[in-house]
């Protein structure tokens, strides 16, 4: 068993050594960098967005002048969303200037001199320690401790190298009502851990645990990726092998190989990229799975968005264990369209069957082959912004097959009150209703959220009243009620303390929740 007590140390040793690292800036402009990029709108993340204000200019460098780029439309804590005011295509990790509202200036798309801004710090990465303390006055407390690390270097010491990973100790703990007891159940995961050496920026060379963004659907890789770029057209090719199905660990006998072509266009108003590709998967030697696969997005102008993917077994046997026709393993398309400033409108299919691994699902096989059919989903939802205050949408999403198993309706709606006069900060309402012919859910809920101390703390309380009802075998109608709070606050040097409390009572059975963390931006 593992000492609950040296973890603590640990984790605070490593955010300790990680301070040092660090060094205060008194400069007037604040830098910020783009951390998500849709068709109408830029993420931008600061490290504090105290001085920023609603419809602020915010600048990019063009050589060594700053260009008026964006205009501020809201922000959190850490956050801005802003839409682009120039012809200008943008890129995650993009650098972005904000000038205080005391040396702002009417500069609609002028030029500003400005002497040419220092580069950000290419390491970038937190560390987080938080404890899940899980209560019930039926089964006792369950404790789960985590410790979370995520790291990404660009280009070390100006070389072409840069090295990314993203990592998580896990250990559970069970008080129950007379005895004590720690499960030696501690998990240590690696989700990434990967260094990459760029030629150029038309070639890029990657080994270690990593995720493609190419092929999102084949999920982690342990072993060597790489790629080039042909212009618009480009080639990959991985090879390696899969993690573990059940612990996550590397596996030597889940050998895979494959790769892929694609096209990518960016830049003005549209945008799409595209991969073909296909993969084989070993166990011990012996064909896993075969597949092709497709994915693929576009943009067309600021109002049109679609996202597709779709996998094809091209390696298949029936239930007599007799090779089969190829068949479409899942298809998923999304789409987003904006009818105007106020109105968005949103679309997805997806149609999934059991991924069958013919090797690693040997002893269960026989069953999961008679189980071919493809659960459906279809999702709609409408947002509508009635004010600069007031949003409000509806959303609805069946689930389905063709025998009519597992079938069941959802249905949404929420309203969002921005700054309502007779109270400060976010006021929200969500309704919820699931009909299943097992079991049907109605939930609705209240939250409200505010900043506190120039915004350094971010708190929220809710409420939230749930019924559930037709359970086979207990009663009728149950109804679970719960509240709770939630708050964030920024201290110095780039620490953070967090935590959540919730309660809830069901019948005779209260349960409560309590969430500590403590995190270190560096």
């Amino acid at each position: 068993m593992i000492d609950r007590k040296k973890i603590w140390v640990i984790a605070w040793l490593i955010m300790g050594s990680f301070q040092l690292l660090l060094a205060q800036s008194g400069a007037i402009m604040q830098q910020g960098e783009v951390s998500f990029v849709t068709s109408t709108s830029v993420y931008v993340r600061f490290e504090d967005t105290s001085s920023i204000e609603q419809d602020d200019t915010l600048y990019v460098q063009v050589a060594d002048r700053l260009v008026p780029a964006l205009v501020l439309v809201q922000k959190s804590s850490l956050s801005c969303v802003a839409r682009s005011i120039i012809d200008r295509s943008y890129a995650k990790g993009d650098l972005v200037v904000h000038r205080p509202a005391s040396i702002q200036k009417t500069v609609g798309k002028t030029e500003v001199l400005i002497p040419k801004i220092a580069k950000r710090d290419p390491v970038d990465g937190s560390i987080s320690f938080t404890s899940y303390i899980n209560s019930s006055s039926a089964a006792g407390t369950n404790i789960r401790n985590m410790v979370r690390l995520r790291l990404s270097a660009d280009e070390i010491n100006n070389s072409r190298f840069s090295f990314n990973t993203y990592m998580i100790y896990r250990q559970n703990t069970i008080n129950q009502t007379e005895s004590s007891r720690a499960i030696d159940n501690g998990l240590f995961n690696v989700y990434s851990a990967s260094l990459s050496y760029r030629k150029d920026s038309s070639y890029v060379l990657s080994i270690g645990r990593q995720f493609s963004r190419r092929v999102a659907s084949l999920g982690m890789i342990d072993g060597l990726l790489a790629e080039k770029q042909f212009g618009k057209m480009f080639a990959g090719a991985i090879v390696g092998f899969r993690p573990d199905i059940l612990t996550n660990d590397f596996n030597s006998d889940l050998f895979q190989y494959g790769g892929y072509i694609g096209a990518a266009h960016s830049g003005g108003k549209n945008s799409f990229e595209v991969a073909l590709g296909v993969m084989e998967q070993q166990n011990k030697g012996n064909t896993d799975r075969r597949y092709l696969y497709f994915q693929g997005s576009t943009n067309i102008g600021r109002r049109f968005s679609l996202f597709s993917s779709a996998e094809m077994d091209l390696y298949t046997l029936d239930s007599t264990l007799q090779t089969a026709n190829s068949q479409l393993t899942n298809i998923h398309v999304a789409s987003n369209y904006r009818v105007n400033r106020k109105i968005r409108i949103s679309l997805s299919y997806d149609s999934r069957r059991s991924i069958v691994y013919y090797e690693s699902f040997q002893p269960f096989l026989e069953d999961i082959l008679t189980d071919t059919e493809a659960r459906q989903v279809l999702r709609g939802r409408l947002n509508v912004k009635v004010s600069n205050r007031i949003r409000a949408g509806i959303g609805y999403g069946k689930r389905f097959q063709s025998s009519m198993r597992n079938a069941s309706d959802n249905f949404s709606a929420f309203v969002v009150l921005r700054k309502p006069p007779w109270i400060k900060g976010i006021l929200s309402a969500n309704l919820n209703a699931n009909i299943s012919p097992y079991l049907t859910t109605a939930g609705v809920s209240f939250r409200h959220s505010n900043t506190y101390f120039d915004n350094r703390l971010r708190g929220t309380v809710f409420l939230r009243s749930v019924i559930y009802s037709n359970i086979p075998a207990r009663e009728s109608i149950i109804i679970q009620q719960f509240v709770g709070a939630s708050g964030r606050y920024l201290l110095k040097n780039n620490y953070a303390l967090g935590g959540m409390l919730e309660f809830s009572i069901r019948k005779a059975e209260s349960r409560s929740r309590i969430n500590i963390q403590v995190s270190k931006r560096f």
